[in-house]
């Protein structure tokens, strides 16, 4: 699983991080983000499934944008031949630093059973197969 906020409509950049640290993040977080890290993946070596599932946050001004950074990190998930359990999830906060808006927390746990049952049942399935 992964997550990530969402600024300018997709995963952050180098180029955006620098926003991020005026806005109160730490300055070790300007130098490497989500996409240098999937950027980085080996892809599987054994050939089997291999499951993933991702989310962002976005501010509730912009909540419904055309791209995310859920949508590119499920793009490059994707492509290191990982297989998507779901669509990519959005999660949205009151203002870029937060807090959640008010059900957030609960949906986000909800979802969290829902993957886990969906992957134990794949497990099961797999582990059942002739």
């Amino acid at each position: 699983m992964v997550g990530a906020p969402t600024p300018a409509f997709s995963l952050s950049r180098h180029a955006t991080r620098p926003d991020a640290v005026r806005q109160g993040a730490t300055e070790s977080r300007s130098e490497r983000g989500l996409r240098e890290w999937l950027a980085s993946m080996k892809r599987p070596a054994n050939g089997g499934q291999h499951l993933a599932v991702c989310f962002d946050t976005r501010v509730t001004k912009v909540r419904h944008i055309p791209k995310s950074a859920s949508t590119r990190a499920g793009h490059m998930l994707v492509h290191n031949g990982l297989t998507l359990l779901e669509k990519p999830r959005g999660f949205l906060v009151h203002d870029t630093q937060g807090p959640l808006e008010p059900d957030e927390l609960e949906h986000a746990r909800a979802w969290g059973h829902q993957l886990a049952l969906e992957t134990k049942n794949r497990m099961s399935v797999t582990q059942s197969a002739p």
